[in-house]
């Protein structure tokens, strides 16, 4: 069964090649993750870590760790960097696994 993020709006899950990151256990951040909910979806009371999850299109790319070796190529996962809070209102539309295009690279031999 796919997984599914909170926000309203967003049908994104982990079959459509978008990462989702499960709620943050800390407190603070896990309050401010929730504020975000609430903008698409009033009704949202509180996410449970390891289970209530975010998709990668609603993160900017300075809130991973190693974007930059990611975008060239050089590791092929990244990792959202400590405190990172969504901000990106967005929608999926066929995005990679961030929602984040990385460019083609060519390489010469």
């Amino acid at each position: 069964m796919p997984r599914r993020w909170v926000i309203g709006g967003c049908s994104n899950t982990n079959t459509d090649g978008v990462t989702l990151h499960f709620w943050p256990k800390n407190e603070k951040l896990a309050h401010q993750w929730g504020r975000f909910a609430r903008i698409k979806r009033a009704d949202w009371v509180k996410g449970t870590p390891g289970v209530s999850t975010i998709c990668g299109v609603h993160f900017l790319p300075t809130d991973y760790d190693g974007y930059e070796q990611w975008k060239a190529g050089f590791v092929s996962r990244l990792r959202l960097e400590n405190g990172a809070v969504s901000t990106v209102n967005a929608r999926f539309s066929g995005a990679p696994d961030t929602g984040v295009a990385r460019p083609v690279m060519e390489v010469n031999r």
